[in-house]
Parts: structure tokens; C-alpha cells; sequence
């Protein structure tokens, strides 16, 4: 059971079906791309803003050359001028103050994916310049079938 009381061998325990689960609440993005390598349950897929690994999530199982789709949440992201671990790159698109967080918008093949940073990290940003920045993930994001 998901509820990690029944059948307790087959359970991930209830933060594992919350993170699961909640990758469909709230905002999120989806990038397509190409898997180009799978090591287990890592796959790593060719976006058009470049390569990226992501847990494969899917019960069918991945096969090199075959379509992908990453799911991207905004909490689980950063953004960067410079590529750092993770990431892959864009174009800004428009920033957003919101107070406490700035929003970022972020243009990666003809997709907007959204993020969250801290205003101070935004100050010299303008959203009308065309620059080229990279959105950075913390963790390796869930990837399907497409």
C-alpha cells in the first residue's frame, strides 16, 4: 500500500508518495528531449537546451534513441549566468518581483519554464535583454516516456 502501513516491503514510506505525488500540484514545466544514455533508473537526455540526467520515473522502461519528457518543479531549480552542476541553458524571458522572491521566466525550445530566486540575485537582470542564462537543478528532475 502507498500509505506505508500495509504491506510495508512494498512501501517507500510517505514522504517518497508525497514527492511522487506532487510533482503533478503546483507549477511545473515539461521539456522534450532525446535519451542518449541510461544507467539504471538515470537517464540522461539531450534537451534543446542541452544534456541533462533525470530520474526515470515511467514503468516502461527507456530505450536509448527513444522520447523523453522532464518534468521541471521551480523550487527544485536555480538560475545561473554561468553553467554550474546541473543545468541547461536558455534565454531570459521576463523577470517578475514579487516581494520576498522574483520570478523568472526562462524561454528553453519555444517552452517558458518558471523559477524562483531571491531579488537580490535578479537586481541586474533586465528581462528586455536577450541574454543567454541557465537554469540549474538541485536534484535530478522525473523524466517519462514521451
Amino acid at each position: 500500500a502507498e500509505d506505508g502501513i500495509r504491506d510495508a516491503q512494498e512501501s517507500r514510506g510517505l514522504g517518497d508518495v508525497y514527492k511522487r505525488q506532487a510533482t503533478f500540484i503546483g507549477k511545473s514545466a515539461t521539456i522534450e528531449g532525446r535519451i542518449i544514455e541510461i544507467n539504471s533508473d538515470i537517464v540522461e537526455i539531450e534537451t534543446p537546451g542541452g544534456r541533462i540526467k533525470a530520474r526515470w520515473m515511467d514503468r516502461e522502461k527507456p530505450a536509448t534513441g527513444g522520447r523523453a519528457v522532464i518534468v521541471i518543479r521551480p523550487e527544485e531549480t536555480s538560475i545561473s549566468r554561468q553553467p554550474k552542476g546541473s543545468c541547461i541553458e536558455g534565454v531570459l524571458k521576463n523577470t517578475s518581483f514579487l516581494g520576498d522572491r522574483t520570478q523568472v521566466t526562462i524561454e528553453i525550445g519555444g517552452r517558458d519554464i518558471i523559477t524562483y530566486t531571491d531579488p537580490r540575485e535578479t537586481e541586474t537582470l533586465r528581462s528586455r535583454e536577450a541574454i543567454k542564462i541557465y537554469l540549474c537543478l538541485e536534484e535530478p528532475p522525473k523524466a517519462f516516456q514521451a
